[in-house]
């Protein structure tokens, strides 16, 4: 559902209101674990908790309401987008915090650091390979292997984010995004929308399950 393009009219919300709200949330997280007697690595923890929104559900709420385009919903999205972004260094952050003694400040940036030059890597790799691949699979004017080939590329950056130990949440929003920067992306939205409704019924009644 979003574009590189449409990416850079939310760069401001994402730039700017995502940190001011991911570090209100930890800063508030962090002074109610001090407050209440509980170590600063515990109120971190429960921030990084809390400041994560299902930017799934968000979306599929906003568009619904055909409210993606509107002031709020673009800050929604930038907001929900820098969450899913910091998502990958604050996987890597959970074992620092489970250590015992005290954490250092370099330790953390290089895993912070770390993690966004993965992620900024994995990107620019794939950026470079997709096209060629959905370009030979639509050349056998196949419709399934087309449509698995599609499948096939999403399901493999996913995997290799989540090889990477980062998510595989993180994987599908990247492919997501390099897909629809290529030619045949409407043509690709057309063909998995059914799977797409499938699999959200699907993750809402597991959730319900459990």
């Amino acid at each position: 559902d979003l574009s590189l393009d449409e990416l850079r009219q939310v760069r401001r919300a994402f730039s700017l209101g995502g940190p001011v709200y991911v570090g209100g949330i930890l800063g508030l997280s962090v002074a109610l674990a001090v407050l209440f007697d509980h170590s600063p690595r515990f109120g971190l923890f429960v921030g990084f908790l809390v400041a994560l929104s299902s930017t799934a559900v968000v979306f599929k709420l906003l568009a619904e309401a055909r409210e993606m385009g509107t002031p709020h919903g673009r800050l929604v999205v930038g907001i929900c987008l820098f969450q899913d972004f910091l998502l990958a260094p604050m996987l890597l952050l959970l074992p620092v915090l489970a250590t015992a003694g005290t954490i250092r400040g370099g330790e953390v940036l290089l895993r912070l650091g770390g993690g966004v030059a993965l992620v900024i890597g994995i990107f620019a790799l794939a950026r470079l390979a997709m096209p060629w691949v959905l370009g030979w699979v639509a050349r056998t004017r196949v419709r399934e292997a087309f449509v698995l080939g599609a499948v096939t590329v999403c399901l493999g950056l996913a995997l290799a984010t989540h090889a990477a130990g980062l998510s595989l949440a993180l994987g599908a929003f990247l492919a997501g995004l390099l897909v629809s920067e290529c030619d045949y992306s409407h043509q690709i939205v057309a063909e998995v929308s059914p799977l797409r409704d499938l699999f959200n019924s699907i993750f809402f009644v597991s959730i319900g399950l459990l």
